[in-house]
């Protein structure tokens, strides 16, 4: 199969390699379109430990699931044909945090596209069985590049979970890169009376706003202090 491997800092090639090997309590997926953020373009142009050069990154893959191990147990809803997102934070599901329910502080987690699970730029991603129970089963409208996008949404909606906004508050959005964009309308959702967008380069805002600047109220590039006079 035809894979996109990280050849060095910088370097990405195709190569033709081995399909994945089915875990008898793993899976496949083919891979239908498999998102890139920064996560991957700090690690292309900055090097990763956890990524050694050739390496496959990758961890936000839509696809198939095309085979599933004899000792696999998919989530309830899904069976070999269907279309589904990978997570790609994946936890054990046993240690304290996790029964706690913090899974995002799980003392075993693993991260997709990083050793020692090879990512999704490939026609065929293995998913371990670690992994099994962050398959997300997707609505067969929904096109796979729209799909790929659950991991940056879901860390946007965390945020503005977190932050707890009430009718008539003030947001302030520092960054107006795709997670900030999603922020601004999300804020705006939740009934926030001022969305306030912040953004060091100039051009980065005017994309940013000619697609979401109907939700901002005021938007400029901030100075040294990161534009916390102009916010005050």
């Amino acid at each position: 199969m035809k894979a996109a491997l990280m050849t060095g800092v910088g370097g990405v090639e195709v190569h033709d390699v081995e399909e994945p090997t089915l875990d008898p309590a793993g899976a496949l997926l083919r891979v239908e379109a498999c998102g890139i953020c920064g996560t991957d373009a700090r690690t292309f142009f900055n090097g990763d430990p956890r990524a050694p050069a050739p390496w496959r990154l990758g961890h936000e893959p839509v696809g198939v699931i095309e085979e599933v191990g004899p000792e696999a147990v998919l989530p309830e809803g899904l069976a070999v044909g269907d279309r589904a997102f990978l997570g790609s934070i994946l936890t054990c599901g046993v240690c304290r945090m996790c029964q706690l329910g913090h899974q995002n502080l799980c003392l075993h987690e693993e991260l997709y596209g990083f050793v020692p699970h090879p990512g999704a730029y490939a026609e065929v991603a293995a998913v371990p069985p670690i992994g099994l129970k962050n398959l997300m089963a997707l609505d067969p409208g929904l096109p796979s590049h729209l799909a790929t996008t659950a991991d940056p949404i879901a860390c946007a909606l965390n945020g503005i979970e977190m932050l707890d906004i009430r009718i008539g508050d003030t947001v302030v959005v520092m960054g107006s890169g795709p997670i900030g964009s999603m922020q601004c309308v999300m804020a705006k959702d939740r009934g926030a009376g001022k969305v306030l967008l912040l953004e060091v380069n100039a051009d980065r805002l005017r994309i940013a706003l000619d697609v979401v600047g109907s939700f901002v109220d005021e938007a400029w590039v901030s100075g040294p202090d990161n534009g916390v006079n102009a916010v005050l």
